[in-house]
């Protein structure tokens, strides 16, 4: 399960982690108030991990 709560880099290092498990699809909920913001964060993180 990802935190509920983390800088990005912690977010990115549990996705690393379920990268190293096998997991292929990753379904991310993200709060409805911060939800543009929180889009643009994850996309930050994915493109560290890329």
């Amino acid at each position: 399960m990802l935190p509920s709560r983390g800088t990005p880099e912690d977010v990115s290092r549990q996705i690393e982690l379920f990268e190293e498990a096998g997991i292929q699809y990753l379904i991310v909920d993200l709060d409805p108030s911060r939800e543009l913001e929180a889009l643009e964060v994850f996309k930050e993180v994915i493109r560290e991990i890329s």
